[in-house]
């Protein structure tokens, strides 16, 4: 699984390694639409951008989410609360990355 936000990156992956799975890192929360449409199956949201009919949008085109808990800015990434991750996990999320795996646990049980 390899993690790709551009272009030439993502199309060489294609071409030459066609058994990687590609997670789509654009930036744009809803550029998952061209991204599973023509190149992957996965799509990372950071968690300021997830809702619900995102979620749903993804899952549409046969996407799973995979969740950056936190910020960029501030660098906050992989920091949240067992709430949170309750939240997300309501919402439908796939797959969630997080610092803390004591914290993930709890929230599966």
């Amino acid at each position: 699984m390899v993690g790709a936000r551009e272009e030439k990156l993502i199309n060489h992956l294609i071409k030459n390694h066609s058994k990687v799975e590609i997670v789509g890192l654009d930036q744009d929360p809803d550029g998952y639409i061209d991204f599973l449409k023509y190149r992957g199956s996965f799509y990372r949201l950071w968690d300021k951008h997830v809702t619900k009919s995102r979620v749903e949008g993804i899952h549409q085109l046969n996407g799973k989410v995979i969740v950056t808990t936190g910020t960029r800015e501030p660098r906050t990434a992989g920091e949240t609360s067992l709430e949170r991750l309750q939240e997300l996990a309501s919402i439908g999320i796939d797959y969630v990355i997080i610092n803390d795996p004591n914290l993930g646990i709890q929230a599966l049980r």
